[in-house]
């Protein structure tokens, strides 16, 4: 999360939990995110009056990220009703009050939660809970990768499927339009145009592999379908020249 401004809402229930907060806020600031502590709980000046619900909600609409300092259950209640898309959703992240434990909950790639919880334990010197299965077996993301490099992604089921495909040991292919730079990431194997039939353009694989049913397509064009389940990788500016919704 380092170089990237996040802003933060945190809530705490208790005081020992209001410790590990302010702690947690400094270090945030100190990586140049905007960082606000709430409290919620009658023993605490100025906590919040009124429902943790509420409070979720207008953070839902406000803020990038939202930690909870305190039970897993009560994070889980207070979100239930505000969860609409990962393309969406707020990363959430739980801490338990003695800060032991950070736990990414919701929106971990493309909201952040992944990388913030591991910066989040850095700082307090926790461990840091991420169960996103291409994470914990190191495979590619293609929502990180659209992510980290400004770009959107269309035809979020077939994104799934890149992650199935990648987690089951499958090729996954890659095939784009703009220049690449390095290796490819492992799992996924280059494809190329390779001629137009009567009916449609043909691709296939630079090492003579067969062609995934399954891959990633960095394109401007809606057509573009090099396999049977293509997951469009699309530059912002592009999206916005064709006119493109974010769905």
């Amino acid at each position: 999360m380092k170089g990237k401004r996040m802003k933060i809402s945190m809530i705490c229930y208790t005081l020992t939990g209001q410790q590990t907060g302010e702690k947690l806020k400094k270090g945030l600031e100190k990586e140049g995110n905007i960082v606000s502590l709430f409290t919620k709980s009658k023993y605490i000046p100025d906590s919040i009056k009124g429902s943790c619900g509420k409070w979720t909600g207008e953070q839902f609409e406000n803020a990038d990220s939202i930690i909870f300092i305190g039970a897993a259950g009560i994070a889980v209640r207070s979100i239930a009703p505000f969860i609409q898309s990962k393309k969406k959703d707020p990363a959430v992240l739980v801490v338990d009050e003695l800060g032991k434990f950070v736990i990414s909950l919701l929106s971990g790639h493309l909201g952040g939660a992944n990388e913030l919880a591991c910066l989040a334990a850095d700082i307090l010197q926790a461990i840091p809970v991420v169960t996103t299965a291409t994470d914990l077996e190191g495979k590619f993301a293609v929502d990180v990768f659209a992510k980290k490099n400004n770009c959107h992604i269309f035809r979020m089921k077939e994104a799934k499927e890149v992650s199935a495909a990648l987690l089951a040991g499958e090729k996954v292919g890659f095939y784009s339009e703009f220049p690449w730079e390095g290796e490819l990431p492992k799992g996924l194997i280059w494809c190329q145009k390779t001629g137009i039939s009567l009916s449609e353009i043909q691709y296939e694989t630079v090492d003579g592999t067969p062609l995934p049913e399954v891959g990633i397509a960095v394109t401007v064009h809606k057509s573009c379908h090099p396999f049977v389940s293509t997951t469009h990788v699309v530059p912002p500016a592009a999206r916005a020249w064709n006119g493109l919704p974010e769905k």
